[in-house]
């Protein structure tokens, strides 16, 4: 970008746009001048994708895999950019992209839920009308075992998802970590129901204009979009494990404190009714053995990011974990007062 009177003026190409050849709108990152810095600096412009110097040049690039999203080339030609269009402060282009990026992870996690339900309900039918080998699917244990499995997973996904969003209506700050942890999550579970999905279609899922076919490639999509989850795993166990080198046990977030020797009991977790007593004892042995995973990541030894890699993983799995109990804790409250109020009813006199 070149600065001429009050109005930059964009020059350049920009490759790969996700939906860029029907938005009416661009947040474009490119360096503006800065009197300190030779190279420029990093800035957010918001531009119309039909004022004067923005030109789609190819509305739909050649992808393999990805098909039903399409990739733009754009070109800017002496774009004028007015002050107006320059989001946030000269200069903070990287922190606008990191928080745009946060709420992108929100979209996926939704995305894979409401795509994973689609899913779901394609399961229920398929186990409730098709046959195998002259038999109902419907009446098989494996069929059964998959239906069930996919329709726990629906249900993480929606505890997940739901808190998440609530983190972001509610929260002083954005929830980064959490938008992550989710964004992880979301796409490994939602390929994980349309495998069980591709395992009950006998092959009929592979092919052109099954909506299993589309969703393998759209959950493709969700993995590597808004960060590989390879890598976004590694960055959620590098900082976890920055914030264990660094922070005294006072200033220490909440799920990272857990790894410090003084506290390697398991974590207290309440419990609604009995009935949960064992899923809580399961999830306060994991979180407890995580926490000593990650205190022996700061001494360890080997490949680092492969470390990394791993706890981010499995941070991801009993963050999912901790939604999901969190949601059956408040289910089962609600449905105790809720048969608690009955009873009151029931047992008022006659004459009330």
């Amino acid at each position: 970008l070149e600065f001429r009177r009050v109005l930059f003026r964009s020059n350049g190409e920009k490759d790969h746009v996700v939906l860029g050849g029907a938005a009416q709108a661009l947040l474009v990152l490119a360096r503006t001048p800065a009197a300190s810095q030779p190279e420029g600096q990093i800035s957010a412009l918001l531009l119309a994708a039909d004022q004067p110097g923005v030109k789609v040049t190819e509305p739909r690039q050649a992808s393999s895999g990805v098909r039903g999203v399409p990739f733009a080339q754009l070109t800017f030609t002496e774009a004028p950019i007015a002050r107006s269009s320059v989001v946030g402060p000269i200069g903070t282009g990287v922190r606008v992209a990191q928080d745009v990026e946060t709420f992108g992870r929100l979209l996926s996690g939704a995305t894979a839920t409401g795509l994973s339900r689609q899913i779901l309900d394609w399961i229920v039918e398929r186990a409730r009308h098709g046959e195998l080998f002259g038999q109902p699917l419907a009446a098989q244990g494996s069929a059964r075992n998959l239906l069930a499995s996919a329709a726990a997973l629906q249900f993480a996904l929606e505890s997940t998802t739901d808190y998440v969003a609530h983190l972001f209506d509610h929260s002083g700050s954005l929830p980064v970590l959490e938008a992550a942890l989710l964004k992880v999550f979301s796409s490994q579970a939602a390929e994980q129901v349309i495998g069980h999905a591709l395992a009950l279609s006998q092959s009929g899922g592979n092919f052109l204009g099954c909506k299993l076919e589309r969703a393998t490639r759209d959950v493709r999509f969700l993995q590597r979009d808004w960060g590989a989850n390879d890598q976004l795993q590694a960055a959620v166990g590098a900082a976890g494990v920055r914030e264990l080198s660094g922070a005294t046990a006072e200033t220490r977030p909440a799920p990272w404190r857990l790894a410090l020797p003084k506290s390697r009991a398991m974590p207290a977790i309440p419990v609604a009714t009995p009935r949960l007593q064992p899923a809580v004892s399961v999830l306060s042995r994991q979180i407890q053995q995580f926490g000593a995973a990650a205190q022996s990541a700061l001494s360890g030894s080997g490949d680092r990011q492969l470390t990394h890699t791993r706890l981010g993983g499995v941070a991801a799995e009993l963050f999912a974990a901790s939604c999901v109990y969190s949601r059956l804790f408040h289910l089962d409250r609600k449905s105790t007062r809720l048969n608690s109020s009955h009873s009151s009813v029931s047992r008022m006199p006659s004459s009330a």
